[in-house]
């Protein structure tokens, strides 16, 4: 039994729901026979995965489909083994380098010129093998730079797709070598549309215009999150014959805990969203994701100046979280370092000086 999402994909590039335009140009991309390295880049939910798919299979043929699981090892220049999970087929290889870590370079490298060696050559449209690097805003600078000069020597029987969630994080010189593509997120009225197509076709009798475009609101334009919240909700109707709001846990945990941080400023307030940080990350919650969703949330509450602060903040401290290897420690200090600025704006009438305030000498040593 599938997802929603997964069982009600498109079978091809024709068949997209949304951005029929886009489609239809890189299905002439392929027609054409000159298929240059691709960057796909747009918002987590927004189709970049299916397209992927769906070019593959344009490419290859159903062959792409048939994919398995491999454990790649690899060695690093100072002799250490590191393993990495790659999905193959006879045609493409999917990866994210950025899962070693440091080390990605290496697996940029190796992998590239693997897969460029024994690339098969049948016919002009299975000349060439393909990697898919999920990601890629991840990369290091170093592998970044590796990147560049392999894709440039195995350009004859490799090609690239890179895709992410932002181009900003990619260095110029890749970008000037792929065509980019940009996924936009679907309009809310698009996630409506497919929201009834699918209610329909799994009976969901609960799903009214009125629902439907509240799952729609809240799913923030992410159609599989859409997906999903329809999916949660038809079980919920099935097993008590009624159905609630589906808004993700995650979400809700970190709604309370921005309530929380907004309630109390104290040391054992901090102590007590360690822990919930923690909780997120052993759930497998993207840090990116509970920062940006905590940055939103704290967003509707306090002043002007407790906004315009929160947002400087925020950029600081996103930017040390991409550099660092600790991130919760980062976002640890973020939380810390709001409550301070938070209590000294609740309290315009206790004049509080940051470098000297017992507040946060408790705070920042705790």
């Amino acid at each position: 039994m599938s997802l929603f999402c997964d069982k009600y994909r498109p079978s091809s590039l024709l068949a997209v729901d949304y951005h029929q335009q886009q489609a239809a140009q890189l299905k002439n991309l392929i027609s054409a026979g000159d298929f240059p390295n691709l960057f796909i880049f747009g918002p987590s939910g927004a189709g970049k995965r299916t397209r992927i798919d769906l070019l593959l299979k344009e490419i290859y043929g159903s062959g792409a489909e048939k994919v398995h699981i491999q454990n790649e090892t690899f060695e690093t220049p100072s002799k250490r083994k590191i393993e990495i999970k790659t999905i193959n087929s006879n045609y493409h290889i999917e990866v994210n380098p950025s899962e070693v870590g440091i080390y990605d370079k290496v697996v940029i490298q190796a992998l590239i010129k693997n897969t460029a060696s024994t690339a098969s050559i049948h016919n002009f449209s299975t000349s060439f093998k393909t990697v898919v690097i999920s990601n890629a805003d991840r990369l290091t600078k170093d592998a970044q730079h590796a990147l560049r000069r392999t894709m440039e020597e195995n350009l004859a029987s490799c090609r690239l797709i890179l895709c992410a969630e932002s181009s900003s994080r990619i260095i110029a010189p890749i970008k000037s070598r792929c065509l980019l593509i940009r996924v936009a997120a679907p309009k809310q009225e698009d996630i409506v549309k497919i929201l009834k197509t699918v209610g329909a076709k799994e009976k969901c009798d609960f799903l009214t215009e009125e629902i439907a475009n509240k799952i729609a609101l809240e799913s923030g334009r992410n159609l599989r999150r859409a997906l999903l919240m329809l999916e949660t909700m038809n079980s919920d109707f099935i097993v008590n014959g009624k159905c609630r709001g589906a808004q993700p846990a995650w979400l809700t945990f970190i709604k309370r805990c921005a309530k929380q941080i907004t309630e109390s400023q104290s040391v054992q307030q901090l102590m007590q969203l360690r822990a919930a940080f923690y909780e997120l990350e052993a759930h497998l919650i993207p840090p990116e994701l509970v920062f940006r969703t905590m940055v939103t949330e704290l967003l509707k509450y306090g002043d002007i100046r407790t906004k315009n602060s929160l947002l400087e903040l925020a950029a600081c401290y996103e930017h040390k979280m991409r550099i660092g290897s600790k991130r919760i420690f980062h976002f640890e200090a973020f939380v810390a370092k709001y409550m301070v600025i938070f209590k000294r704006n609740l309290l315009p009438s206790v004049k509080m000086n940051l470098d000297d305030d017992d507040f946060e000498d408790e705070l920042m040593n705790a």
